[in-house]
């Protein structure tokens, strides 16, 4: 019986380490974002972590940004 709480604290501990993990790269992917200094063409998809943004016109000078969980478009800064 000694083994087996050895064991599942062992698993718990494995566990807390990944959320640890999983927080810092939610953090980064919360602050990416894509500059475009030329020209992005139509058909592209821009993806930042889980969402997507697909570009449906030529568009010169912008950056794509995470806000509310979506990607949008803004001016290049």
């Amino acid at each position: 019986m000694l083994d087996f709480f050895k064991a599942l604290h062992q698993e718990v501990s494995q566990m807390e380490k990944r959320i640890v993990f999983l927080e810092g790269e939610f953090q980064r992917t919360q602050s990416a974002k894509v500059r475009v200094k030329e020209t992005v063409y139509p058909g592209v998809r821009v993806s930042i972590g889980q969402s997507i943004y697909i570009v449906n016109d030529a568009i010169k000078y912008c950056e794509f940004i995470l806000s509310n969980g979506e990607v949008r478009m803004t001016s290049l800064r």
